[in-house]
């Protein structure tokens, strides 16, 4: 809505995840989209008087928007909301409640599951790395890392030769999701890589 006497608000929005979220311009379009809605259903044209808006006008937005669409759009629309209200309070406009009362969708019938390889298929990888190459060696042992302990690729990414004790067939994990170290068994293959 072109005119709407809300618009400055939803463009100073997008002004602020410009400058402060540097967000793409696709997330952008969503966001101010979803904002504009909000503030046409509880506003009309008219300017947006906050101290009018309960929860119970977010709850009434995301049941008659959230119902037409998918769970990951549902998800989308009320994530970008809780945005949006964020900024507001931030802006003095309202009070934190009104974000938190954005509810949450559970979106667990995703219609591409992860897998795993097969006994087969792992055996298939290792052995698909040229033999006495110090480049396929390396991505030998990078593949059973992952495959065998379970790794992160992040995980892997801080490894060091010295990490490696051959000896007592451990291997010395330093993980930066945790920022600590942790001592791992090697398997058979990893031993003889």
């Amino acid at each position: 809505i072109r005119d709407a006497a809300w618009l400055p608000w939803v463009e100073d929005y997008d002004r602020f995840l410009v400058d402060g979220g540097g967000l793409s311009t696709h997330t952008r379009i969503y966001r101010r989209r979803y904002a504009g809605l909000f503030l046409a259903e509880c506003f009309g044209n008219g300017p947006p008087h906050w101290p009018r808006i309960k929860s119970q006008d977010i709850w009434r937005f995301a049941e008659r928007f959230g119902a037409r669409v998918k769970p990951s759009s549902a998800k989308l629309m009320l994530s970008s909301l809780r945005s949006f209200l964020r900024f507001a309070h931030l802006r003095g406009l309202c009070g934190p409640v009104l974000a938190l009362a954005v509810p949450r969708v559970a979106n667990y019938g995703q219609s591409v599951r992860p897998t795993t390889l097969s006994e087969a298929q792992q055996r298939r990888l290792s052995r698909s790395f040229p033999a006495n190459h110090p480049a396929s060696l390396r991505d030998r042992a990078i593949t059973l890392c992952l495959l065998e302990l379970g790794l992160r690729a992040s995980d892997v990414a801080q490894l060091r030769v010295e990490d490696f004790d051959r000896r007592h067939a451990t291997l010395n994990v330093f993980s930066p999701k945790t920022a600590d170290r942790r001592l791992l068994p090697l398997t058979r293959h990893l031993v003889d890589s």
